[in-house]
């Protein structure tokens, strides 16, 4: 990608280029690809395929790759998120799967910080889970999220870098 012209598609929508500084974030249109990546991409939209078989080897690829257990690849960070709270709500459960988004009778809560809520926390409400917050404005304490942990949590939602994330005006502090 040109690092000094704006492209006429951007021009013509009147959307103005900015300096990414965060690096790879969903917000700022995910990344730039490789011109190998983009060959590739290319290449695979000249025909229609399976989209379940796809799926299914292009996540054997990553996970052999990176020595993983398993890989799903997805459309970007808000859909990784939604697809693991619904894994981690039904597990290998057909039946559940099915009724997603309907979590009625399954571990479905989610316990996050409320000092560290972000514009993605609610991807577990998409699948059906359901955000508890824990603690105040200046976080929780380990004693807070042991004591919010019941019979219907599911997980903790947890931004690993939420640190560096709150510097931006568009992460809530």
């Amino acid at each position: 990608m040109s690092t000094t012209k704006t492209p006429e598609v951007y021009k013509e929508l009147g959307v103005k280029r900015i300096i990414n500084a965060v690096g790879s974030a969903t917000l700022l249109g995910g990344s730039t690809l490789p011109g190998k990546v983009q060959a590739v991409m290319e290449e695979a939209n000249e025909c229609f395929v399976d989209m379940e078989e796809l799926l299914e080897k292009s996540g054997k690829a990553v996970a052999e790759l990176l020595g993983a257990e398993a890989a799903l690849v997805t459309s970007g960070c808000f859909a990784a998120l939604v697809l693991g709270a619904a894994a981690i709500m039904t597990g290998k459960d057909e039946e559940k799967i099915a009724r997603l988004p309907d979590t009625t009778g399954m571990r479905n809560e989610f316990l996050i910080q409320k000092a560290m809520r972000y514009h993605y926390d609610r991807c577990v409400s998409v699948a059906g889970g359901k955000l508890v917050e824990v603690g105040d404005e200046h976080g929780a304490t380990a004693e807070q999220l042991a004591a919010a942990i019941g019979p219907a949590t599911a997980g903790i939602l947890y931004l690993a870098h939420a640190e560096e994330q709150r510097a931006s005006s568009r992460y809530p502090r």
